[in-house]
């Protein structure tokens, strides 16, 4: 496929799909695909637009589908360039529409398929073709749901300032619609996905192009900034001690130092391991505006700053009970984020109140492995870094299997199984 640049409307197709894979696929190639393990299937109404033996297979494939129970979702996806004629295009796809649970089109669609652009109309359309859900995409507006039990209503869409390349919003939608519902998301929830990957997509040209480039330059400028500070302010330290390699390698017979590693991996990963999730839990679990989960991630920072201004006063005063109590803190923000955590300025607290605890952690974890290594305080310093990589790591795979297995709600009991240990 290649397409045209324009600035105003959607750009020109032209496409190349004679003798590709996809244009081969027959009734035989269906009969041989076992859906037995498969819950989903998701179709579109190009397949059936390439020749008469896809579109047969389209058929035996959707129907095999239904046969079988699995949940169907279909997107007309209209190609007209690639049909016979419209009156073929329009029979085909309404058709197949027939057998579908979930039916995606969009408004300019429905003026084509069923002669209105009314998203109400179109639904109720679709709705009575043999479909359970209808949700039409509407544009910049959102897009409208409704279900065979009568319920109807508008999800609103997300603002793009400027839209550059329109072709493959449908299939961000669709992707976001029904992986939402793959995942346990609500209905109006897979719909606020898939609205926010579309407008991803329509603008994904300045997101790649412009506004990453300029966050990496500026990110760029200020390491050479604080390079150029650190080697004009911070003085040379004098060596007391030169000491050699196999020296300093010596500590990693201390048993004490391993347990200070492990405590460090536990400790860095129950919170980094719930942060790898954070902007995705306040969107769709504490339903926070893009703009509030921006503000809210701010809030999480600066409460790091002051967490380490904090720790460092505890930590010269009473060390040991502070970091005997900490793991207990963060284990109770977590059980108070598991339960409140769906409620969107409550959330924000919350975060605050981490944020600090996460800028302590990391005096927290200085001071085990400083203490314990004190006479090779460089080599204890790359112990340090390497042991709280490795804790991130293995915590986010670890809470990435709890969101899984019981959704995104559940990623804090990943953090809590760490604080635990």
């Amino acid at each position: 496929m290649l397409k045209g640049r324009t600035s105003v409307g959607d750009p020109e197709i032209f496409y190349f799909r004679k003798n590709s894979a996809a244009s081969t696929l027959n009734e035989d190639d269906v009969e041989k695909i076992d859906l037995s393990n498969y819950g989903y299937i998701h179709l579109t109404g190009i397949l059936p637009a390439l020749s008469e033996d896809t579109k047969k297979a389209t058929f035996s494939l959707i129907k095999k589908a239904k046969k079988q129970g699995l949940f169907i979702s279909f997107d007309p996806n209209l190609r007209p360039q690639l049909w016979k004629s419209q009156e073929e295009m329009i029979q085909t796809i309404n058709e197949l529409a027939s057998y579908a649970d979930l039916v995606l089109p969009g408004q300019a669609e429905g003026k084509i398929l069923i002669g209105t652009d009314d998203e109400k109309e179109i639904n109720d359309f679709y709705l009575q073709n043999g479909a359970s859900i209808c949700v039409t995409k509407c544009g910049s507006k959102g897009a409208y749901v409704s279900t065979k039990d009568g319920e109807g209503y508008m999800v609103e869409g997300y603002k793009v300032e400027k839209v550059v390349d329109t072709v493959g919003a449908g299939d961000g939608f669709a992707t976001g619609v029904v992986t939402g519902l793959m995942e346990g998301l609500t209905l109006s929830e897979a719909v606020k996905r898939g609205t926010a990957i579309g407008a991803i997509q329509v603008m994904s040209y300045i997101a790649n192009l412009f506004s990453l480039e300029i966050a990496m330059l500026a990110f760029a400028l200020v390491n050479l900034i604080a390079l150029a500070l650190t080697i004009i302010y911070v003085p040379s330290m004098p060596v007391k001690e030169k000491m050699s390699y196999g020296s300093q390698l010596k500590i990693l017979k201390d048993i004490n130092l391993w347990w200070a590693l492990i405590a460090v991996i536990l400790l860095n990963g129950a919170n980094f391991g719930v942060y790898s999730y954070l902007a995705d839990y306040l969107e769709r679990v504490s339903l926070l505006s893009t703009e509030f989960v921006s503000i809210t991630l701010l809030i999480f920072g600066l409460a790091n700053i002051l967490g380490n201004v904090i720790a460092g006063r505890l930590l010269s005063q009473r060390p040991l009970s502070f970091v005997g109590i900490y793991p207990f803190l963060l284990t109770v923000l977590f059980l108070v984020m598991l339960f409140l955590g769906n409620m969107g300025f409550v959330i924000m607290g919350i975060v605050l109140i981490w944020g600090i605890l996460v800028g302590c952690a990391a005096n927290i974890n200085q001071y085990w492995i400083t203490r314990v290594a004190s006479n090779v305080p460089d080599f204890a310093n790359a112990l340090f870094l390497v042991a709280t990589n490795v804790g991130t790591c293995i915590a986010a795979f670890v809470c990435g299997i709890f969101i899984d297995e019981f959704g995104i709600n559940n990623v804090v009991l990943g953090g809590i199984l760490f604080t635990v240990f």
